[in-house]
């Protein structure tokens, strides 16, 4: 009867031992999971270089660059105290990358126009810890590199050094040749 008692306190102190490690992994994971989207009680942290709800959509077939603010939005107006959060995507091809080699994401160049004063305000959005590129590697194109793609999203005002000056803003993404649409927003 001993030797049962015996056995079974090691089982019990192993299984509390288990849980007690796997408890903090999983609410770690469970965390890191959900920082990666924008909620409103967790505010995203910029630059980052994931894809959101708010990241702008390019088809398959499309290469170029999308910019919008949230809820993909054309035009925003901001608080002069808040962060100015842009989101981007681009896919570019292959012609880019012969150009640009497998760092493009350093050449993704945003200049920002206040529209009363003219001034201009540039940034890039490189930042240190990029992740790796989707590269779409196709058979039909021989399994060459057809095109690589990145998403990006960041605080306008931090990124290009804008001082919080109310007014009427444009914004655009350049990329070698390519070129996003030119988004309007407001600084109140």
């Amino acid at each position: 009867m001993r030797a049962d008692k015996l056995s079974f306190v090691p089982f019990r102190y192993t299984l509390l031992l288990s849980l007690a490690v796997i408890l903090p992994i999983m609410t770690f994971v469970g965390r890191e999971v959900d920082s990666k989207e924008p909620t409103e009680g967790n505010k995203m942290t910029f630059p980052n270089y994931q894809a959101t709800s708010d990241s702008p959509k390019l088809t398959d077939s499309e290469t170029g660059i999308k910019l919008s603010f949230a809820k993909q939005a054309g035009h925003a107006v901001f608080k002069s105290s808040e962060t100015w959060p842009l989101f981007g995507v681009f896919r570019a091809d292959r012609s880019a990358l012969s150009e640009f080699g497998s760092q493009i994401d350093a050449y993704v160049f945003l200049v920002i126009t206040h529209k009363e004063s003219n001034t201009i305000y540039t940034g890039r959005i490189l930042n240190n810890n990029l992740p790796p590129k989707n590269v779409t590697d196709t058979q039909d194109q021989g399994g060459y590199v057809v095109s690589a793609s990145g998403y990006f999203n960041v605080d306008l005002k931090a990124q290009c050094r804008i001082p919080a000056q109310p007014g009427k803003y444009r914004v655009i993404a350049l990329l070698g040749k390519l070129a996003s649409p030119v988004l309007e927003f407001e600084v109140e």
